[in-house]
């Protein structure tokens, strides 16, 4: 997405699809603007700040330019590494073009697109590399690697050293202040922000603790207003990094969510990299619990005990674990006995708490009479091992109903 600064009202969006998208609504309707770009999957634009009506647009190995605001596009014809196109930057005062192409490195361009030069290759560059360029010297090119941290040049992209002191080595994002250009931020990989105030020579942490970070932004017009995106959706500083809040609940790869039997008000949900969140509010606020223990899994399923208050969850490649009421450190209780790398889709505890349920992928149904030690297989009578879900019935605590799926239909249904 970009989205151009002169007329804010004004956005395009590049789709896997469909080629380009433009609001001049400010995002209340949208026309598609693709006339000339003969491929579906476009990846970044770039608005030309110095004539808005010139963007471009990347691809797959190609560059797509339009000068009339995307009424018509046309290749630039100089040949490009068959890679997607991840990022680009323009040099205002030179015109110099300079695209990140994913599997080959940082590639520029000094005739407007009609022939490149590789500038920056190794490893770590080819894969979606960050790439800036400096406001007060054009000259200056900062490049964001997966495991060489960041690459500094101060001629153009002819040379390149490391501009790492302090930083972490997998580099997801950067962004540069726009008042104070010596400022600049990064996003890692499973190390948080990084803040730089003397133009990248040094860095030091500023928070964030999340497993995967994406794009950090800097408010333009309140540059101490920084925004960085996470796998739980928007994180915002408003003291230059000092401290961070969320903006809202947003966690995009949710895969269970219930409740406490003795509280119907605790809500829980459960997802992608170990996350496990508490509601004590119907809902309205979360919390992210305690990880200690956990391995960087995702989690499929939870269930609370309702006599002990212990909180179970089922992960996809470690089996099930167990956080007793109280404590803060996750037990593993398996896989014991089931089988290694068994995606646990479902779990289902009674109300007298006794006994615990499991669904499995590829194992079938299990239950434990000893909270989670060992598991007894279910699956007599079930013709099928691929368990999709369970319920107990609410009246009767001995039985199950279960469902499964199988490429087979009289394999698959409910049992």
């Amino acid at each position: 997405v970009y989205k151009r600064q002169v007329e804010p009202w004004v956005a395009y969006v590049g789709t896997l699809f469909g080629g380009v998208y433009k609001t001049e609504s400010n995002a209340i309707n949208w026309e598609q603007k693709s006339i000339g770009i003969d491929v579906p999957f476009i990846f970044p634009l770039f608005v030309d700040p110095t004539n808005t009506a010139t963007v471009y647009a990347g691809a797959v190995g190609k560059i797509y330019r339009t000068v009339d605001a995307g009424e018509s596009w046309v290749p630039l014809t100089g040949a490009l590494p068959y890679g997607i196109v991840s990022q680009l930057a323009l040099d205002e005062s030179t015109g110099a073009l300079y695209a990140s192409s994913d599997g080959f490195g940082i590639y520029s361009s000094g005739d407007g697109g009609a022939s490149w030069v590789q500038a920056l290759s190794g490893a770590g560059v080819e894969e979606r590399s960050p790439l800036l360029i400096s406001e007060v010297d054009p000259s200056v090119l900062f490049a964001g690697t997966l495991g060489t941290g960041i690459s500094r040049s101060a001629d153009a992209g002819s040379t390149w050293a490391p501009s790492n002191t302090g930083l972490d080595l997998f580099v997801r994002s950067i962004a540069i202040d726009p008042v104070n250009t010596d400022t600049m931020y990064a996003t890692s990989i499973g190390a948080g922000v990084f803040k730089s105030a003397d133009g990248g020579l040094s860095w030091e942490p500023k928070g964030v603790d999340d497993g995967n970070l994406f794009n950090v932004a800097i408010d333009i017009q309140t540059p101490s207003t920084i925004y960085v995106g996470t796998v739980e959706g928007v994180s915002v500083s408003t003291d230059s990094g000092d401290s961070w809040d969320n903006l809202a609940f947003r966690a995009p790869f949710i895969f269970d969510s219930f409740t406490d039997p003795s509280n119907p008000a605790d809500l829980y949900a459960v997802g992608a990299s170990a996350k496990v969140y508490k509601s004590d509010s119907g809902g309205k606020n979360w919390t992210v619990l305690p990880r200690n223990g956990l391995p960087t899994d995702n989690l499929l399923s939870g269930a609370i005990n309702p006599v002990s208050g212990a909180l179970y969850v089922g992960s996809e490649n470690f089996g099930v674990f167990k956080l007793d009421a109280g404590k803060r450190n996750w037990e593993s209780l398996g896989p014991g006995n089931l089988p290694i790398e068994t995606k646990i889709t479902d779990i289902v505890i009674p109300e007298q708490g006794g006994v615990i349920y499991i669904a499995t992928t590829g194992a079938g149904f299990y239950g434990s009479l000893d909270g989670g030690e060992n598991w007894i297989p279910l699956n007599a009578g079930i013709p099928s091992i691929e368990g999709a879900v369970l319920k107990v019935d609410p009246f009767d605590g001995g039985r199950l109903f279960a469902g499964v799926y199988n490429d087979d239909p009289a394999a698959a249904g409910l049992f």
